[in-house]
């Protein structure tokens, strides 16, 4: 990849810093009640023991078996679910360790060739929402919310858990600077915009970077492991910040 400026790879946390000392996201804002209660319906799905069911699937998609029978539950996975096993990097399904390697299967050379633009896809999937960040909150899909605070965590503690030399703490401080300054003079970098992609069970389920950027830290939220299938997104606001997520700085 071409070489990007040293700016641009670091905007993420540039803007992070910008939006708050400009007071757009407060770090210890009371969270909004503007997100409706549950239904009955998805109080009782949030009852079950899911995360439980997770990770014995994932005992039982990660368990290696006789080649036959491996095989055929590949298939039998691929199938059921609807993957297009002719996208995947080994036309013969015998070629999968287990049903999670399949999972994770690499794509076909070319099958997706990467746009000349700054920004691409990070993800196989369909996009259920896209548009600008308004107030507080996000859009699981179109009219139905998750709260921003809560998604990204306290942005006071940016800070002190980025991992990053001296140098590149300077150059951080001076680009926040300038970023503000440009912010004041420019509408470009005065609004935050947000995408949605979801990735069902049939997808190819690699993710990547979507530009050429530095990664200064990881955080990881845990937390629950429901389903984010369009369809139970739109009964359930506020799912995205209950779910277990990682977010990349």
């Amino acid at each position: 990849m071409e070489d990007i400026p040293e700016e641009r790879r670091k905007v993420t946390i540039g803007l992070y810093k910008v939006l708050r000392r400009r007071g757009k996201v407060h770090p210890k804002a009371e969270v909004s009640s503007v997100l409706p209660p549950l239904s009955l319906s998805m109080k009782t799905y949030k009852a079950l023991p899911l995360n439980l069911l997770s990770r014995l699937w994932g005992v039982a998609a990660n368990a290696h078996l006789p080649r036959p029978v491996n095989t055929a539950s590949v298939w039998c996975f691929a199938s059921l679910l609807g993957c297009d096993r002719s996208e995947a990097e080994f036309d013969d399904l015998s070629e999968y360790r287990t049903i999670s390697h399949f999972f994770r299967r690499r794509l076909k050379a070319g099958c997706r060739p990467i746009a000349s633009s700054d920004l691409v896809s990070p993800a196989d999937g369909a996009v259920t929402y896209a548009g600008p960040v308004q107030g507080y909150h996000l859009h699981q899909v179109k009219g139905v919310k998750y709260d921003l605070r809560q998604f990204i965590g306290p942005l006071e503690t940016i800070d002190s858990e980025v991992v990053i030399d001296i140098d590149q703490y300077w150059s951080l401080l001076s680009l926040n600077e300038s970023l503000q300054s440009s912010i004041s003079e420019s509408s470009k970098f005065s609004s935050l915009n947000q995408v949605v992609i979801y990735l069902s069970p049939a997808d190819y389920h690699r993710f990547h970077s979507p530009v050429t950027w530095t990664v200064f830290k990881r955080r990881h939220f845990p937390g629950k492991l429901y389903s984010v299938t369009p369809s139970l997104v739109r009964k359930w606001p506020g799912l995205f910040h209950t779910n277990e997520r990682v977010a990349f700085i």
